[in-house]
C-alpha cells in the first residue's frame, strides 16, 4: 500500500515540474494562403469572420507558374548584371595591364636610347603598337626659341613623315583651329582632341591622300607646369574607347619627361659641341700661321661645326689686313713682295693721299677668307652688303629666304670684336635647305667667334712682334717668343737690363773724306759684321744710329750670363773690327777705331713709338751709362760699368783679357764713376 500511495505522490510532483506547452493552433485548411500584406493594410477581400473564399486546382498552378516566370527573370537579369559587371572587370584588367605595361616599355626605352631623336622615334613606335593594327603616330615638340612645332619623333611604318608633316610656325595658329573646329574631351588629366581628320595645319599637299587612310584622331597637347612642350598626334582606323584614352594618359606622362630627358641631352651635347668648337679652334692658333692661312683654316672647319652651312667667310676691314700682315692688291701695288702700311705712308706723295687711302682703308670691307672657291660676283656683293649691315647693327643677325646670284639662302652673321673695336665679320650661309639658323647654331658662333677673335689678336701681335724684333734678334729665339701666347713683350715692363753701345771714333773724318758710295759700302759691311755677333750669342740688336750700333742683353728673353755675354760680344767686336780695318785698309779706306760701352741696371722696356714707327728699346739711367762709355772710351777699349763688373768678375779669370779698374773721366748728366777697362790679352 505504501508504496502505491509514494508512487502516486512521485508522479504528482514530476508532473509539476514539466514545462507548459504552447497551445497549437488548428492546421489551417491545405488551400489557404498567408497573408503578406504589410501591417495596416486592409485586405479587400472579404472581411474577418467569414468564410476564405475557395480556390480551384486550375488556379493554384497558375499562380506558382507566375511565381516562377518571375524569379526565373530575376535570375536572368542578376546573371546579366554579373556578367557584364565581369565584362567591365576585364576591361579595366586588360586596360590596367596595357597600362602598366606602356609604362613600362616607355620607361625602358628613356634608359636605353640616349639620342633624342632615336628616342622619341623610338616612344612613338612604342605607343602605337599598343594601339590596333593601322594606327600612325607623330610626336611634335615646340623649338624653345621660335615656338614652331617640329616633328622629332614617328612610328617605322607611319606614312606621317616629311613632306607630309610640316613645321607650325605659330602653336597658336593650331590652338585657335582646334578650339574652332572641336571641344576636348571631358579629362581633367589629358588635354585631349578627338577629329575626323588630322589638322590642315600640320599637313603638307597630301592631306587629303593621308586623312583618307584615318577615320579617327586624337591629338594630346604635352604639356609641363602649364607650358606646352609638344603634340602626341595618333591616327587610327577605329574610334577611341575608355581604355585608349588611358594609354594616351600614361604615355603623356612619360613622353613629357622624355621631351625634358631630350632637351637636357640637346643643352649638353650642345656644351659638348662649343667645347669641340674651343679646341679645334685652339689647335689651328697652336700653329703659329699667318693671319690669311689662320683663316682659311678656321673657315674650313665650318661645315663639320655648323652641318647647315654650305658656305663660311670671314670679312675685315682692309686697314685691319693692311696694317697687320702687309697687302698686296690692286689698291695699293707692288712687285712681289708684302709691305706694311707704315712704309706705304711713307712713300706717299702728299698727306692728302695718306689721307684718302686710310679713309679707303678705314670703311672697305673685303673677304679675308671664304671656304669654297668660285664664288659669283653677285653673291660675294650680297655677303659683303650683308657684313655691313651686321657691321651697323653691332650684334649678331640672321635671316632666311634671301635671295642673290638666283639663290635662295640663310645667313647668320658675327662681328668680330677685338678690344671693344669691331674689326671684321664672320658669317655662314645655307643655300641647300634655307632653314633658319636656330639658338644652337648661334650659340656655336658666338663661340666660335669669341675663339677667332683671340686667334686674329694673336695673329696681329706675332706680327707686331715680328715686325719689330724680326731684324733684332735671331730667328729661332723669335721663333721660341712666338710660340710661347702669354708673353706680352711688347708692353712696357721693369727688367735688369745690360746694354751695349759700340761707336767708330772721329768718324767724321772719314765722312769728309769718302765717296758717298764707299762711304755706304763700307759703314754696310761694318754694321753687317756687328749685327752677326750680337745676335749669334742671343743678344738683342737695339737700333743703329749712324756709325753706332746699340745692343740689349736680358730681354726680351731672360738670360742669366747677360752681362758676361755682352763683354763676349764686345771683345769679338773688337777682333772683328781689327780684321774689318785690314780689308779696308787695302782698298785705301782707313777705318776709324771703335770704342764701346758698357752698363747693367733696372731699365723700362718695351716698344715705344707711334702707330707710324714704333722701336723695342729701353729708357733709364744705365742705358745712359752705357752711352756715356761709349763716347768717352778710345779706340780699341771697352769700358764696362761698374754693376755689370760686379757680375761677371768671378768669370772674367777664365778669358783671356786684362781688367783694369780706373775711375772715368766727367760724363755728361752723370758725372765721374768708377768704370772697368776690359782688354783682350790676345
Amino acid at each position: 500500500m505504501g508504496s502505491g500511495v509514494s508512487r502516486s505522490h512521485d508522479d504528482e510532483a514530476a508532473a509539476t515540474k514539466q514545462p507548459r506547452l504552447p497551445q497549437l493552433r488548428p492546421p489551417r485548411p491545405r488551400n489557404s494562403r498567408t497573408s503578406l500584406a504589410p501591417p495596416g493594410h486592409t485586405p479587400s477581400g472579404p472581411k474577418p469572420g467569414s468564410a476564405p473564399p475557395r480556390l480551384s486546382a486550375t488556379d493554384d498552378v497558375s499562380t506558382r507558374a507566375q511565381s516562377l516566370r518571375s524569379s526565373a527573370a530575376a535570375l536572368r537579369q542578376r546573371a546579366e548584371a554579373l556578367e557584364l559587371a565581369a565584362e567591365e572587370a576585364r576591361e579595366e584588367a586588360e586596360n590596367a595591364a596595357r597600362e602598366l605595361k606602356i609604362l613600362y616599355d616607355l620607361d625602358r626605352l628613356r634608359d636605353a636610347i640616349v639620342e633624342p631623336h632615336p628616342l622619341l622615334n623610338a616612344l612613338a613606335g612604342c605607343v602605337c603598337c599598343a594601339f590596333k593594327s593601322g594606327a600612325a603616330m607623330a610626336l611634335y615638340l615646340f623649338d624653345r626659341e621660335s615656338g614652331e612645332l617640329e616633328l622629332w619623333g614617328t612610328d617605322a611604318t607611319t606614312p606621317l613623315r616629311p613632306p607630309f608633316v610640316q613645321r607650325v610656325p605659330d602653336y597658336r595658329n593650331l590652338s585657335q583651329w582646334l578650339r574652332r573646329e572641336t571641344k576636348p574631351l571631358a579629362n581633367e588629366e589629358l588635354e585631349l582632341y578627338e577629329l575626323h581628320e588630322i589638322p590642315p595645319i600640320l599637313l603638307g599637299a597630301a592631306k587629303s591622300d593621308i586623312n583618307a587612310m584615318f577615320g579617327h584622331v586624337a591629338l594630346v597637347i604635352i604639356e609641363m607646369q602649364g607650358t606646352p612642350k609638344g603634340v602626341m598626334l595618333l591616327a587610327s582606323p577605329v574610334p577611341l574607347n575608355e581604355g585608349d584614352i588611358q594609354v594616351l594618359k600614361a604615355a603623356e606622362s612619360q613622353i613629357d619627361s622624355a621631351i625634358v630627358q631630350a632637351h637636357n641631352i640637346i643643352d649638353f651635347q650642345l656644351s659638348s659641341k662649343e667645347l669641340e668648337v674651343i679646341y679645334k679652334l685652339d689647335k689651328i692658333r697652336d700653329r703659329h700661321l699667318a693671319l690669311d692661312d689662320m683663316l682659311k683654316a678656321c673657315v674650313s672647319e665650318m661645315s663639320d661645326i655648323i652641318p647647315q652651312a654650305d658656305l663660311s667667310f670671314v670679312l675685315l676691314y682692309k686697314l685691319e689686313r693692311f696694317m697687320w700682315r702687309g697687302l698686296a692688291s690692286a689698291d695699293v701695288p707692288q712687285e712681289g713682295h708684302d709691305f706694311t702700311l707704315t712704309s706705304y705712308l711713307s712713300q706717299s706723295e702728299s698727306s692728302g693721299s695718306k689721307r684718302m687711302l686710310l679713309r679707303e682703308l678705314e670703311n672697305a670691307l673685303e673677304v679675308a677668307a671664304i671656304s669654297k672657291e668660285n664664288i659669283s660676283e653677285e653673291l660675294i656683293c650680297s655677303i659683303l652688303e650683308l657684313g655691313k649691315n651686321a657691321l651697323d647693327m653691332g650684334a649678331m643677325t640672321w635671316d632666311h629666304n634671301l635671295r642673290a646670284a638666283q639663290m635662295t639662302f640663310s645667313a647668320l652673321l658675327i662681328p668680330l670684336v677685338l678690344s671693344n673695336h669691331i674689326i671684321g665679320v664672320f658669317g655662314v650661309l645655307d643655300y641647300t635647305k634655307n632653314k633658319p639658323f636656330l639658338m644652337a647654331d648661334r650659340r656655336l658662333m658666338s663661340a666660335i667667334a669669341s675663339q677667332m677673335d683671340t686667334a686674329i689678336f694673336e695673329s696681329r701681335e706675332s706680327f707686331r712682334l715680328k715686325e719689330v724684333l724680326g731684324r733684332s734678334l735671331d730667328k729661332r729665339v723669335l721663333e721660341k717668343l712666338l710660340e710661347d701666347p702669354d708673353l706680352r713683350l711688347l708692353t712696357p715692363e721693369r727688367a735688369v737690363v745690360t746694354v751695349l753701345f759700340a761707336n767708330l771714333r772721329k768718324a767724321s773724318l772719314l765722312v769728309e773724306n769718302t765717296t758717298p758710295e764707299v762711304l755706304g759700302n763700307f759703314l754696310n759691311s761694318f754694321l753687317s759684321e756687328m749685327s752677326k755677333i750680337v745676335v749669334s750669342h742671343e743678344g738683342t740688336l737695339d737700333k743703329f744710329m749712324g756709325n753706332e750700333v746699340m745692343a740689349l742683353f736680358n730681354v726680351p728673353v731672360p738670360q742669366q750670363d747677360h752681362a758676361l755675354k755682352a763683354i763676349r760680344v764686345a771683345l769679338d767686336m773688337q777682333r772683328a773690327h781689327g780684321k774689318l780695318a785690314r780689308e779696308w785698309q787695302t782698298k785705301n779706306v782707313r777705318s776709324p777705331p771703335l770704342g764701346i760701352g758698357i752698363a747693367t741696371g733696372e731699365l723700362v722696356v718695351g716698344e715705344f713709338g707711334c702707330s707710324l714707327r714704333s722701336d723695342y728699346t729701353v729708357i733709364g739711367r744705365a742705358a745712359n751709362l752705357a752711352s756715356r762709355l761709349c763716347s768717352v772710351a778710345q779706340g780699341g777699349e771697352v769700358l764696362v760699368a761698374e754693376a755689370t763688373y760686379r757680375l761677371v768678375h768671378q768669370a772674367l779669370g777664365t778669358l783671356p783679357v786684362l781688367c783694369t779698374p780706373m775711375e772715368s773721366p766727367p760724363l755728361k748728366g752723370i758725372g765721374r764713376v768708377p768704370v772697368f777697362k776690359i782688354t783682350c790679352t790676345e
